[in-house]
């Protein structure tokens, strides 16, 4: 966000619990509000499916008129309707490395290189609960 010159509304940064009804309640909190967003980050899927109930609550169409995406590509977010676009941590992977750095600074009996500690990319997974999102001032802009 930085990076484009934005910055983050501490009101819209709202806290869960990570379950479905913390997303219900952030939901109709955030869509609640005179101007609601257009799109909306979930920590997890189940606060994402969460989001999506408030969001039918209002009429709006998620995917057209407000994109969700959420974290960690649990089973649930291919079987939503729309299908849940989320971000996969791939979390084996990064156990395993977790790991192999605990037991290299067992063995070595010092800290791991950080140059050496390795790194665990995270992917979207873009599936229909996003899309672009033109408000009036967009006329004439074509999507990104």
């Amino acid at each position: 966000m930085k990076a484009e010159g934005l910055s983050l509304d501490k009101k819209l940064d709202l806290r869960g619990a990570y379950t479905f009804q913390s997303g219900i309640d952030a939901g109709r909190k955030l869509m609640g509000q005179a101007v609601k967003p257009t799109a909306m980050f979930c920590s997890n899927d189940e606060m994402a499916a969460g989001v999506c109930q408030a969001i039918r609550e209002t009429g709006l169409e998620i995917g057209n008129d407000v994109s969700v995406v959420g974290f960690d590509n649990s089973p649930l977010a291919s079987r939503m309707w729309p299908a849940l676009t989320t971000v996969l941590l791939p979390v084996k992977a990064a156990g395993r490395m977790a790991s192999v750095r605990l037991l290299g600074e067992r063995l070595t009996k010092e800290p791991l290189d950080e140059d050496r500690q390795g790194e665990v990319d995270p992917r979207l997974v873009v599936r229909a609960s996003t899309g672009p999102v033109f408000r009036s001032n967009d006329a004439g802009k074509t999507a990104p």
